[in-house]
């Protein structure tokens, strides 16, 4: 992977970092970079509960733990994916259009929203199958990703998402998207709606 502009960002000097490399290309096929501006809206599936491999059980996940993922979506992919498609069961939608495999146990009950204190660097591009044993059935199971949903990696959000995002909340699903707040248009040419 290599960069194609100009990332003197917040998080500009994560971009090419090994761990970094190694979890976009594990989930991003072809990743290609771009930069979002301060004041953009951005939407991720959230868990209300995690499993916890310690004791064997679920736990309840704090709020928090929905804004500290480094992967996020646009308000539009987010809304194709969850909400305009005639899908009632909402998690559902959200775990097949993000590939959320059930083997990672993750409940998809919760959405996520923020923007952008600053300009920020990331990857982006459609999401890899995901591979693994359903614990469910004890069968591999294989989740595509969706050729319709961008996915966006944003580097070093996981350890910065206070400094670098605000007016964020963690809600369950409801029938209608938006965070209230946020710059909606004009992202990079990559990440916009396609016409």
């Amino acid at each position: 992977m290599r960069l194609t502009i100009d990332h003197s960002t917040a998080n500009g000097a994560l971009m090419l970092t090994p761990a970094v490399i190694a979890e976009v290309t594990a989930g991003i096929d072809n990743p290609s970079d771009a930069r979002i501006t301060a004041e953009t809206s951005l939407y991720r599936v959230a868990h209300k509960q995690r499993y916890d491999r310690a004791s064997a059980s679920f736990v309840a996940n704090d709020a928090e733990a929905g804004l500290r993922s480094p992967w996020w979506t646009t308000n539009y992919f987010f809304n194709a994916a969850v909400w305009a498609n005639d899908d009632p069961d909402m998690p559902g939608a959200a775990r097949q259009a993000f590939a959320i495999h059930p083997a990672w146990r993750s409940d998809c009950s919760n959405y996520a929203s923020i923007y952008t204190r600053c300009d920020l660097s990331v990857w982006y591009g459609l999401g890899k199958t995901v591979t693994d044993v359903d614990p469910a059935t004890g069968a591999t199971l294989a989740m595509p990703g969706s050729a319709e949903v961008l996915q966006i990696y944003i580097p070093g959000f996981r350890e910065n998402f206070a400094r670098w995002g605000q007016f964020a909340r963690v809600i369950a699903f409801e029938s209608s998207l938006g965070n209230g707040r946020g710059f909606q248009g004009n992202p990079p040419a990559g990440l916009r709606p396609p016409t």
